[in-house]
């Protein structure tokens, strides 16, 4: 008897303890785990080519501009500080790599940021996060080129812009004059130098949409953006160089970003957890019954 409730007792501490330990997770070939997570992008950006709108000088640098980008993910590792953050996936990794295009983000406002430097801030913002295999992606001379490159294989998750802030009513800082919410800020020259943004992301859909849907990033009072609709699933960080004589149907910032994470198992593996310990606790009741 009490060999019996031994074993049933660790068969149920062994059930329990499955929520606090970080679960493998592969979509399309790409690893990463539940819990908090962050991946590490080079970047290449600048304003959208033949639009009709602004200049084509490749630089953002008037009102209504659109800015549109790509990137590759170089890295997912764990948030995890004590162990090093570890590598969870590669580029390269499955014979797969993940690439990023991103568009549609406008350039709702200019104000002076000190010096040469310029904050703009941006309302709307797609992005679409592609799984392919490796070694098709290349930033070409032109922006059609490596959009293309960045865009095939499956779409792994489709992202919108989200809020990242509350603005005081009235403010200029960020500010958007037409009330619409600011989902991407910069700070930066507008001739050359160097840059540095973020924004938010809320997730849309995807392969690996049921993973990162989780609206765990607040939207803070305070900084711009408004309304505050919901928190957003990812949160982004770019910094780099904007190059002094970029080619106008090429990319004029090269840089790199750091998106934070945070994922959580399919939910089918959270209700077979849910049946495995009502099994147990109604195992544990039939043996109470015995006795």
């Amino acid at each position: 008897m009490n060999i019996r409730k031994a074993a049933l007792g660790a068969a149920l501490a062994s059930a329990l303890s499955v929520p606090t330990l970080a679960s493998a997770i592969t979509v399309a070939g790409i690893h990463f785990q539940d819990g908090a997570i962050f991946e590490t992008i080079d970047l290449f950006e600048a304003e959208a080519f033949g639009d009709g709108i602004g200049d084509d000088n490749g630089k953002i640098d008037q009102l209504g501009e659109k800015l549109v980008g790509i990137g590759q993910v170089n890295r997912i590792r764990a948030n995890d500080i004590a162990n090093g953050n570890p590598i969870l996936w590669q580029s390269g990794d499955n014979g797969m790599e993940l690439t990023i295009y991103f568009y549609d983000y406008v350039a709702e406002n200019f104000d002076p940021a000190g010096g040469a430097d310029v904050k703009i801030g941006f309302t709307g913002g797609k992005v679409e996060i592609w799984a392919g295999a490796a070694g098709n992606f290349a930033p070409t001379a032109t922006q059609a080129g490596g959009i293309a490159t960045a865009s095939d294989g499956v779409l792994w998750l489709s992202l919108q812009g989200s809020p990242i802030g509350l603005e005081a009513l009235g403010s200029s800082e960020y500010g958007s004059v037409s009330n619409t919410p600011i989902t991407l800020r910069s700070v930066g020259p507008l001739a050359s130098g160097s840059v540095g943004g973020m924004g938010n992301l809320d997730v849309t859909g995807g392969l690996a949409a049921v993973h990162f849907d989780t609206n765990t990033f607040n939207c803070t009072p305070g900084l711009p953006g408004s309304p505050c609709p919901n928190s957003a699933d990812k949160v982004f960080t770019s910094s780099g160089q904007l190059g002094a004589n970029p080619n106008a149907a090429g990319w004029a910032f090269f840089g790199t970003g750091e998106v934070q994470d945070f994922a959580i198992p399919e939910p089918g593996s959270l209700a077979l957890l849910g049946v495995s310990m009502a099994g147990l606790g109604f195992g544990a009741r039939r043996k109470a019954n015995k006795a």
